[in-house]
């Protein structure tokens, strides 16, 4: 991807003069600080963005062009750390890694197909790791044409590639919920050595179900204990950019669990389940600790989000209701999401039929 020109107001020591890099030659602008220099720089920097603009209008855009348009486009909008920036960054090293000077309009199916089997040989990513890749690379191309950088026909174009079926990579098991007396054990092997902070954020996505970075960045100012049913509203949420809100509801186990993070918080700002040196939790940090008490316990190690599955599980085959477990982990009444978390569907189905002509 090119580096933009700094066009940056300098001293030349020598001289005692303002000086500026435009184009590959030196401007030298007069007397270094004063306001004749100073104005100087700024009218020979417009015009050389509006010399560059106008080229980049003549010459077309290039696959490199556009993948760091979109991923500037995406932190601007989500923020650097946001899933979305994540994700653009890795779509613009996968399609710049052979693509980088191709026209970007010239980007056909031939070569998303290219960029396809080319995230497959490289084994690392399983085969619906590669389908999310295809299709997120689309969406970049469909960025373009909403900000009338390309022509629709191109994205357009890009749908006809098929996504790999079954058995055209690597397969990786759905991810289970972890069973409940795994947890019981984590949480008391924590307790036991002190880490309460810990112990305290792992009972509280257990009776909530809610996503691990939603524990984490809760304060003592997000919950309603007060009203009914007492309630946990994250400052920021997954789906805030869509406009839906996100209220979880708190058990009596949730509960108990916040009363007693408070206790020991005994403050209103930052977060209410802390480390040892008062910070909150981080994903990394939080597997990690799992992961050494599964090995201490010699039991088989989980992730902070199977606990989300093992929530939805229990919702779903308790209540008999999959709306009612959407509803629990903040999805859409009518997200095919759910059914992920829903293993157990002939027992759905088997209730269903009871019900039918009775």
């Amino acid at each position: 991807m090119a580096r933009k020109p700094s066009f940056e107001y300098s001293l030349h020591r020598a001289t005692g003069q303002a000086y500026v890099r435009v184009e590959g030659r030196t401007v030298y602008l007069g007397k270094y600080g004063t306001h004749e220099s100073r104005v100087r720089h700024q009218n020979i920097v417009a015009a050389a963005q509006a010399r560059r603009e106008a080229i980049d209008l003549m010459r077309p855009l290039s696959v490199g062009e556009l993948a760091e348009r979109y991923l500037a486009a995406m932190r601007a909008e989500y923020g650097p750390k946001s899933w979305q920036a994540v994700e653009g960054r890795r779509i613009a090293l996968a399609v710049c890694d052979r693509f980088a000077g191709l026209e970007a309009a010239a980007f056909g199916p031939k070569s998303m197909q290219e960029v396809q089997q080319s995230l497959l040989g490289r084994g690392r990513i399983c085969r619906t790791g590669v389908n999310r890749m295809v299709r997120r690379t689309a969406a970049m191309f469909k960025w373009a044409v909403s900000e009338e950088l390309l022509p629709p026909t191109v994205w357009q174009a890009l749908q006809a590639v098929r996504p790999l079926r079954r058995g055209k990579g690597r397969e990786v098991a759905p991810r289970m919920a972890v069973p409940a007396a795994a947890v019981d054990a984590v949480v008391a092997h924590l307790e036991a050595n002190g880490a309460f902070g810990a112990a305290w954020c792992l009972r509280f996505m257990r009776a909530t179900g809610c996503r691990p970075g939603e524990a984490y960045s809760a304060t003592p100012a997000d919950f309603r204990l007060s009203d009914d049913p007492p309630v946990y509203v994250p400052q920021h949420h997954k789906c805030e950019s869509r406009g839906m809100d996100r209220i979880i509801v708190l058990n009596t186990a949730a509960v108990a669990v916040v009363r007693e993070a408070l206790r020991e918080c005994g403050q209103t700002h930052g977060p209410l389940f802390r480390n040892r040196v008062g910070k909150g939790w981080e994903v990394t940090t939080m597997a990690h600790m799992i992961e050494r008490a599964c090995e201490a316990l010699k039991i088989e190690r989980w992730t902070p989000y199977q606990l989300r599955h093992l929530a939805a599980t229990e919702a779903v085959n308790r209540t008999g209701s999959e709306a009612a477990a959407a509803a629990l982990l903040g999805h859409s009444p009518d997200s095919t999401m759910i059914r992920r978390y829903s293993r157990n569907r002939l027992l759905l189905a088997a209730q269903a039929a009871r019900a039918v002509g009775a």
